[in-house]
């Protein structure tokens, strides 16, 4: 049990790791901090940058899934994604239903509900009245699907492939679309700290490192950084502003479809355990 907790999954690689890694080079990119978009590289540095990322990766997953999954995608786009895919709207007697056009297909398929057959079973399965409607009581419907699931290894090994999938996703969703946030507040955050620098504390602060209190002894002069020679686009905030906004949507669409097709899963193995 031991040595499953401590082992390094591909999942921490791009959950948490990359996510992490592109935080800081968005950070150079928009603060220059030069953390990652650096010229010389070292064992130590390189050490501290992929603790650095790691934990920032974990640490990005708690905004992210407030504002991301939370907030955005199961209340902000739509309802939460069990109650759309319970819904009978087109499952009433003698309804014909129409093929999804190319738009809603691409566009708006996180909102298409399950087939009339699978709800059928999960009605059944439920003993639920003809008077009362699935999706009303959806988040107690996912609850029982999800303790039959870990019962069934091979529906647990595929919802936990889309789990890790829509976890990416919302992860970089956030990372992105922070990053878009950042370059439109940048002035604000130049105005506040050059308000904060001329302040008497500020200055206290400078005179410390003055007097010596605060300053490290070198013992040689600090070599000049050469600056990593990147292209215009990477420059100008307007592309990056665009860049990240761009990427932001698309993983939060992205997010929006893994979510839904996990949940999926866990729906139709309560009802349709596999024999695997």
């Amino acid at each position: 049990m031991l040595d499953r907790l401590i082992t390094f999954s591909e999942f921490d690689l791009f959950a948490y790791l990359v996510v992490g890694l592109v935080l800081l080079a968005i950070c150079d990119l928009i603060f220059r901090t030069r953390l990652i978009l650096r010229t010389e590289w070292g064992f130590g540095i390189g050490l501290v940058v992929v603790v650095t990322a790691y934990v920032l990766g974990h640490l990005v997953s708690i905004p992210g899934y407030w504002f991301i999954e939370e907030g955005i995608a199961k209340r902000l786009f739509d309802k939460r994604p069990e109650a759309v895919l319970l819904s009978e709207a087109n499952c009433q007697p003698n309804q014909q239903v129409e093929p999804p056009t190319w738009v809603q297909a691409t566009f708006l398929a996180h909102r298409v509900p399950l087939s009339c057959e699978v709800l059928k079973k999960i009605r059944v399965k439920e003993n639920t009245k003809d008077s009362e409607k699935l999706e009303n009581n959806a988040w107690l419907i996912l609850g029982k699907a999800n303790l039959a699931v870990r019962a069934d290894m091979y529906a647990r090994d595929r919802q936990l492939i889309f789990l890790r999938l829509y976890t990416f996703s919302r992860n970089m969703a956030f990372v992105a679309l922070f990053g878009a946030l950042a370059i439109l507040l940048s002035p604000l955050f130049r105005w506040l700290w050059a308000r904060v620098a001329n302040k008497k504390l500020g200055e206290s602060i400078i005179q410390l490192w003055q007097r010596g209190a605060l300053k490290i002894e070198k013992t040689k002069p600090a070599r000049k950084e050469v600056a990593l020679q990147l292209p215009d686009w990477l420059t100008n905030r307007v592309s990056l502003f665009g860049i990240f906004l761009i990427f932001g949507l698309g993983l939060l669409y992205r997010h929006t479809m893994f979510l839904r097709i996990h949940t999926a899963e866990i729906l139709m193995a309560y009802v349709a355990p596999t024999t695997h």
